[in-house]
């Protein structure tokens, strides 16, 4: 009888933080979607002096979500956002308008995609 509590225990808590890394991961990525979607407008609108500042508020918050994402997440999805998070930062400064639209959509797609692949569902074990 105790075996069986043990595993229901166990089972549960490992359900539960799996819900509460969900939720976590989900939050934070819904934040930097909506600086990133601020920061697309702007440079839709060639408004250069607001598109620098959009993406110093991203690297902070970046910064922030980067380490607490690491302990739950693949690196190389990491790695693939920071590499996109670098060429739209230089894109932005040279003030390369196409290039910028086509990066922060890349960078868009990528947290987007993070919340689909940490989920906890069958999927995404097997």
């Amino acid at each position: 009888m105790k075996v069986v509590v043990f595993i229901i225990i166990s089972l549960a808590l490992i359900i539960g933080f799996g819900i509460v890394t969900t939720a976590l991961i989900n939050s934070s990525a819904e934040e930097l979607t909506t600086y990133i979607n601020n920061l697309e407008k702007h440079i839709a609108e060639e408004k250069w002096q607001e598109s620098r500042q959009n993406i110093g508020e991203i690297s902070k918050l970046w910064s922030k979500t980067k380490k607490n994402w690491l302990l739950f997440l693949d690196h190389q999805e990491i790695d693939n956002i920071d590499l996109t998070y670098a060429r739209l930062n230089k894109y932005i400064e040279a003030q390369d308008l196409p290039s910028a639209l086509a990066e922060v959509a890349a960078l868009k797609l990528l947290v987007k995609h993070i919340p689909d692949i940490s989920a906890l569902t069958l999927r995404n074990i097997f």
